[in-house]
């Protein structure tokens, strides 16, 4: 509207926005209510009076009638996606095209090459799901690896309100939680009893008193789990934000050693959403799936776990998720250039496609953080392949 405001704060964010309309100049500093007298009210209607505060409320109304709130706030809202982390990574490197699926599991093998784990949608997971579809289109020792497989939910980040940010926080509440812990107990010497005493009598009051030194025992035992855990806690978070301060891809978490929080958090595995995704992935089995899609993308799992166990020989030690530091980058990039197998595992059609991949990864160095994440590294290497085109092996018989 353009007019000027005089905010009375009294519940909630209400102070906060009063802050920001006197910092704008589009009003008066806030009052709140109770403090609301004849003579600050008096004053705040001469400053709403003021043609230079009246100015500044024409001209913020004109400024927000030109801008686009809610692109600003999907934009926003996008860059606090862990965009890195939510690709499937086999839709990536499908010779058809990339698809950009979202990735809803975790793939993981353990070979003679080591661990490796990639990202994989719904879809992918139906057709491995699928055994007469799966064994129609790959070999016995395709068969094979793919049943030594294993599958897990895949959590693109696991978010935490209240999550302990560094070792002086955890220090902190180690010994709020070590204090809190023990109160509840000298807490039950007066409830447990009187509890149990009015549901069973005199039986029950003596078999309560009877548990107090057992429950003491495991009271103490939590408490002193709790001061070590909530101490590793802020010590590891605080390890995380320094070792990957920009995107936050190590994970920080919000226990480390207390096994009741770990029993409660795998109660919580979000349950109608893995219901939702179970659904998903029953749906696209129930569709008519032809055998050349099936190969196409079964091929892309198996490429993008060959790239993976490739990658991993580069990435970080702590974060997986990307290829950190000038030197790493390059090491990459000279292996996918130089080494003949790497070359062959990637199923690159040349050296000049291997060239080409290589020297878009290493302009990724370039930058003021030099880093690759494997994402990225699929998406080069799916246009590397698409220029080049595709090596040997590149598609199943369908």
């Amino acid at each position: 509207a353009g007019k000027p405001t005089l905010v009375c704060p009294f519940f909630g964010d209400q102070h906060f926005w009063g802050a920001m309309v006197f910092r704008a100049g589009v009003g008066p500093r806030p009052c709140p209510v109770g403090k609301l007298d004849v003579d600050t009210l008096s004053a705040g209607f001469r400053d709403l009076l003021s043609p230079e505060t009246r100015r500044r409320a024409e001209a913020m109304a004109a400024a927000m009638a030109e801008e686009d709130g809610v692109a600003a706030a999907v934009a926003h809202f996008e860059r606090g996606l862990p965009l890195q982390n939510m690709l499937c990574d086999a839709s990536l490197v499908l010779a058809t095209g990339p698809e950009f699926r979202v990735a809803r599991f975790r793939l993981s093998q353990v070979g003679w090459r080591g661990f490796a784990e990639v990202r994989v949608g719904s879809e992918a997971v139906a057709l491995i799901r699928t055994r007469q579809l799966s064994r129609a289109v790959s070999t016995r020792g395709e068969m094979l690896r793919m049943a030594l497989r294993v599958l897990r939910p895949h959590r693109a980040r696991s978010w935490g309100v209240a999550r302990l940010t560094g070792l002086l926080a955890g220090l902190v509440a180690a010994v709020v939680g070590f204090v809190v812990e023990l109160s509840s107990f000298m807490l039950d010497v007066f409830l447990l009893p009187d509890n149990c005493s009015r549901r069973n009598g005199v039986l029950g009051c003596l078999c309560s008193i009877l548990l107090l030194p057992f429950l003491a025992f495991l009271r103490i035992v939590h408490a002193c789990v709790i001061f070590l855990d909530r101490i590793a806690t802020g010590s590891y978070n605080a390890y995380v934000g320094w070792a990957d301060p920009a995107g936050g891809h190590l994970g920080k978490r919000d226990f480390v050693l207390d096994p009741y929080l770990s029993v409660e958090a795998r109660r919580a595995v979000r349950m109608p959403e893995l219901e939702g995704v179970e659904a998903e992935v029953a749906d696209y089995r129930s569709r008519s799936v032809s055998n050349r899609r099936a190969a196409a993308v079964l091929d892309a799992i198996e490429l993008s776990l060959e790239a993976r166990g490739i990658y991993d020989r580069f990435a970080s030690a702590a974060n997986q998720l990307h290829v950190v530091g000038e030197a790493s980058v390059s090491a990459l990039a000279q292996a996918v250039e130089a080494e003949g197998r790497t070359r062959a595992a990637l199923r690159l059609k040349d050296a000049h496609a291997a060239r080409a991949l290589a020297a878009s990864v290493r302009a990724c160095s370039e930058g003021p953080v030099p880093w690759v994440s494997f994402a990225t590294f699929l998406a080069l290497l799916q246009r590397a392949r698409a220029r080049g085109g595709a090596g040997p092996g590149s598609l199943r018989a369908a």
